[in-house]
């Protein structure tokens, strides 16, 4: 697990929720959409724990941003029909 960001919510702060707090904290999540999804996948840690986006956070919370799983895509399996072909 390699931490990309770390954020602790400042003193004063109101407490949100935290699929609302995380949109645009970190330039990799600019929208509301991919905040959501980094979320969801569980790339966005509330005090070291993986939170759901119904997670209030308050003064304090370390919110950290951790690298995501890169999948593979699936291989696309295209038939293809040789209509001409020669000795080259």
């Amino acid at each position: 697990m390699n931490i990309i960001r770390v954020h602790t919510v400042p003193d004063g702060a109101a407490p949100a929720r935290l699929g609302d707090y995380a949109i645009g904290l970190f330039p990799e999540l600019p929208s509301r959409n991919a905040a959501k999804k980094a979320i969801k996948r569980g790339e966005v840690l509330v005090d070291g724990v993986p939170a759901g986006t119904g997670r209030w956070v308050g003064p304090g919370a370390r919110v950290e941003l951790i690298e995501g799983q890169k999948k593979q895509p699936a291989p696309y399996r295209l038939a293809l029909r040789v209509h001409y072909e020669d000795e080259h």
